[in-house]
């Protein structure tokens, strides 16, 4: 995924949205909805490589499904914290954004317990 374009491409668009919402503030909305959909799209064309390695792991995994099915949850965790969040902080409830930041955070933390807790097992059954 080319991020630097994708940066650009997001910052050229912020500049723009800022400068139409000083002379008409409902062209600055529908730019930034477009723009943000213009670059969903250009994201989800990368969606086919991330499905061919998940699946590319999953057949590692074959017995050990758990693992995956963490990280996939901790994925989604993370995605609709991160896009709650940004939403908040778009309508200036900035305490509100910063909560379900804490909220996803520990999300995470309590799915990913268990892959945690077998590599506390692990190092200390190579101490043995």
């Amino acid at each position: 995924m080319d991020i630097v374009k994708i940066i650009a491409f997001a910052f050229c668009g912020l500049i723009a949205v800022i400068l139409l919402k000083s002379v008409k503030s409902e062209y600055g909305l529908w730019v930034g909805v477009a723009l943000a959909c213009i670059l969903a799209v250009y994201v989800l064309g990368y969606l086919a490589q991330i499905l061919s390695q998940v699946e590319d792991v999953w057949t590692r995994l074959a017995g050990s499904t758990q693992l995956l099915s963490i990280l996939i949850r901790v994925i989604g965790i993370s995605y609709l914290c991160e896009i709650t969040a940004a939403l908040c902080r778009e309508n200036g409830c900035q305490a509100l954004a910063g909560q379900v930041v804490l909220a996803g955070k520990l999300g995470i933390l309590f799915t990913g317990f268990p892959v945690l807790m077998e590599l506390i097992y692990f190092i200390m059954d190579l101490g043995e």
